[in-house]
């Protein structure tokens, strides 16, 4: 019987299982890809935003060194008036009134305007005046209707209102309107306004025949605008109003009027949020 070889085998060297298995193992690892790289660079941009916005918060905190964004001419320029805001990106709401055109209310301007600019106003208050013609100077002519409803500087007297009401009815109102506006800054009373009614085409015979004979109908036409200005609690003339917000300087201010209105119509809101208030902290 042939006995098993006691010679080595040359050029082999035995091994353990437990060896061959991890070799077996490491032959069928995967070529390394950049896959791995992702998370950590996703990571890597986190923490550099958390950074940046701990930078802003930080900065903003520092005694007389507020954070400053750097201003584009041309945005700026798109967006209009800056609208003041709660600080947290939300709109203060400024104050609204319903300021719907009237029959009996004069309008000047484009009759198929796109934005409607209302003015409470007293024809006989000279400051008024003035005020009015220095907010509307520099308002587009085409597109914009201007609205003008009475609202008196003294409570007590309507006699203007009446008047400018009785020239609508007359058809005498460009006459009447230039006399107005050419009277400048100087306050006018019932007296010089009945002159100036009666230059523009109605007799003082006529004007005194139609207050006493019709003058209850003709405050009736005032009552509607004055009741829905004391309701909203609207400040004495002029109270400037686009599109049924009020221009009285908390919010909205008389004096971007223009400004205001090129916006609409452009097409854009009057009011947007500030995407940005984080930033400007």
């Amino acid at each position: 019987m042939a006995q098993p070889s006691m010679m080595p085998n040359r050029g082999r060297i035995p091994q353990p299982a437990s060896v061959r298995l991890v070799a077996g193992r490491q032959a069928r690892r995967p070529a390394p890809t950049a896959f791995p790289l992702l998370p950590a660079l996703a990571a890597a941009f986190i923490l550099l935003g958390a950074a940046q916005l701990g930078f802003w918060w930080w900065e903003a905190r520092l005694p007389g060194a507020p954070a400053q964004v750097a201003s584009n001419p041309l945005l700026e320029l798109f967006r209009g008036p800056e609208i003041p805001s709660n600080g947290r990106g939300s709109l203060r709401e400024p104050q609204r009134v319903n300021a719907a055109p009237l029959p009996q209310n004069l309008q000047f301007g484009d009759a198929m305007a796109r934005v409607t600019v209302t003015i409470y106003t007293d024809p006989s208050c000279g400051a008024c005046r003035e005020r009015v013609r220095a907010l509307t100077a520099g308002l587009p002519i085409e597109g914009v209707r201007q609205v003008y409803k009475f609202w008196p500087a003294d409570t007590q007297r309507m006699t203007p209102g009446i008047l400018v009401e009785l020239a609508r009815r007359s058809g005498t109102v460009p006459a009447f309107w230039r006399s107005l506006q050419g009277a400048g800054s100087k306050d006018l009373d019932d007296g010089t306004m009945l002159e100036m009614l009666d230059q523009a085409g109605i007799p003082l015979t006529e004007q005194r025949s139609a207050l006493v004979n019709d003058g209850a109908n003709l405050m009736m036409a005032l009552e509607d605008d004055i009741q829905t200005a004391r309701e909203a609690r609207l400040p004495p003339p002029p109270v400037i109003v686009v599109e049924n917000y009020v221009l009285d300087g908390t919010v909205l201010t008389p004096e971007q009027l223009p400004a205001y209105v090129k916006k609409l119509l452009n097409g854009r809101q009057l009011l947007e949020r500030d995407d940005l208030w984080l930033m400007r902290r």
